[in-house]
């Protein structure tokens, strides 16, 4: 199973697997945005949706076009959006009606928030950063430039808290981005994640995360401090910036707004995808998946643009879709649980086997492609076996991907063989390898069952909410998991 596989239901887990034998944007690029880019959705929603709405906002309405970081060649903003705070959280909006194909905003490519801009910025008289150009995120260099990017908003943030003039012209831009994420995996203490998400895949995803992106805080501190000349704002700000807190709520902002090219892989993430880049402004529009009223599109010279669907309305909000995502990722990037569409639960049974060159572990990887599509975006080394409840909440738990994973892991090698032949004859596999667990598999599946069941019953809600932070979104997810264990446990007793 792996050293992945997460609390005493991983361990249960492991015990059966052994018993048998960025220059410009391209239309591609775009699409990255269209499901990275996004809204502070761990600090709430605004569903204003008529211009008195907007007038009673008085103040909090900020018009954008005066924002020094969109003062480039080609940038454009149409004077009737605006961008509206208040306490629910913070949206873009037109203060006037607006006809379909409005282009609300267009960022150039040299207004994007990028690693190369950041290295530029920071690493001012240095032609070029180290690792710069590198997007694997595996070697030390690759991790040290994509750092740079957090640093570059921790750096502004620290000096506006310290109420000093802001530098590279962001102080605008980074004023108006959430002051925390408290909902948002990455950002919560490290007592908090675990009394919150104890038992559940985004638990080790969590501290593998910030294990992650701590380490590159070292790393992009000591470049940032060794290539810069000292004095002025940058002794200023060199004393807060590299605090866990304000490093974390930078990468909180990356996270929330430009993914990261993060795909969650049972109790780990992978960098394969990497989509570190911002695009200021858009990363303003609030996330509509069933009636988006504008869409990210990519312009003839490379700028994206904000545009819109349909007539809008005085006071109506511009919003676009991010793109298709799991429940379960969509909280672990953006801090929200969505109310709508199925919801799935990753266990800790991985969709894998120690001998990867086997036809065991090959047909459990057949297994996890047959994963639906926004839920393949999370397969990486190490899928895993998912509890699904279908949309609308109505029948029962859906554990078939779990039981035709647990079969596959106790099969005898001749039985493998059957079912290879199978899938070679009809394409797929067969369609009762989930309908009933064999009798050693439903012994297995019982015990995994009831061990997850126990560490997500451990801590939780009971639990004064901490520093009266909303942790719904966080509480109701692990509620759910927990109830489809139950659930699962039950259709197996029977």
């Amino acid at each position: 199973m792996g050293a992945r596989s997460f609390g005493a239901a991983g361990a249960a887990a492991a015990s059966s697997s052994g018993s048998s034998p960025e220059s410009g944007w391209s239309a591609q690029t775009l699409a990255a945005v269209g499901v990275s880019a996004t809204c502070a959705g761990a600090a709430g929603w605004l569903m204003l949706r008529s211009q008195q709405d907007l007038e009673q906002a008085g103040a909090a309405a900020e018009s954008l076009v005066d924002l020094p970081l969109l003062r480039v060649e080609g940038a454009k903003v149409d004077p009737r959006l605006r961008v509206l705070s208040g306490a629910r959280g913070r949206g873009l909006f037109v203060e006037g009606g607006c006809p379909e194909g409005t282009v609300l905003l267009s960022v150039p490519p040299q207004a994007v928030l990028s690693p190369d801009r950041a290295a530029r910025l920071l690493l001012q008289g240095v032609s070029e950063a180290p690792g710069a150009g590198r997007a694997d995120g595996g070697a030390a260099e690759g991790a040290l430039q994509w750092g740079l990017l957090p640093a570059l908003l921790a750096w502004v943030r620290a000096e506006l808290d310290g109420g000093r003039p802001a530098s590279f012209g962001l102080g605008p831009y980074v004023d108006v981005l959430p002051r925390s994420f408290p909902s948002l995996p990455l950002c919560l203490t490290e007592e908090d994640a675990e009394r919150e998400l104890f038992g559940t895949a985004l638990l080790p995803a969590t501290q593998q995360l910030r294990a992650r992106l701590l380490a590159d805080r070292d790393a992009a501190r000591q470049v940032v401090e060794g290539r810069r000349a000292s004095g002025g704002s940058e002794d200023a700000t060199r004393s807060g910036m590299w605090s866990d807190g304000l490093w974390l709520w930078a990468c909180g902002v990356l996270l929330t707004r430009g993914g990261l090219g993060l795909s969650l892989s049972g109790g780990a993430y992978d960098l394969d995808r990497p989509s570190l880049a911002i695009v200021p402004l858009v990363d303003l529009a609030n996330c509509d998946s069933q009636a988006p009223t504008c869409e990210v599109r990519a312009g003839p010279g490379g700028e994206v643009c904000l545009v819109t669907l349909r007539t809008l309305a005085p006071g109506a909000e511009a919003t676009f879709d991010y793109g298709v995502r799991s429940h379960e990722q969509t909280l672990f990037t953006f801090g929200y649980l969505p109310d709508s569409g199925e919801f799935a639960v990753t266990s800790p049974l991985q969709l894998g086997c120690e001998d990867q060159g086997g036809v065991r572990h090959a047909l459990l990887r057949l297994l996890a492609l047959d994963q639906q599509e926004d839920e393949q975006q999370l397969v990486g080394p190490a899928p895993a076996a998912r509890l699904r409840r279908p949309t609308g909440g109505l029948g029962p738990v859906d554990a078939s991907e779990l039981i035709a994973a647990a079969n596959l892991l106790e099969m005898s090698s001749a039985e493998l063989k059957v079912v290879a032949g199978q899938v070679a004859s009809a394409g797929g596999l067969p369609t009762d390898l989930g309908l009933k667990p064999k009798p050693v598999t439903r012994d297995r599946l019982l015990a995994l069952l009831e061990a997850w069941s126990v560490d997500l019953g451990r801590q939780g809600a009971s639990e004064p909410e901490a520093g009266g932070a909303d942790l719904s979104p966080l509480r109701r997810y692990r509620a759910e998991c927990a109830a489809l264990v139950a659930e699962a446990l039950r259709s197996l007793r029977v």
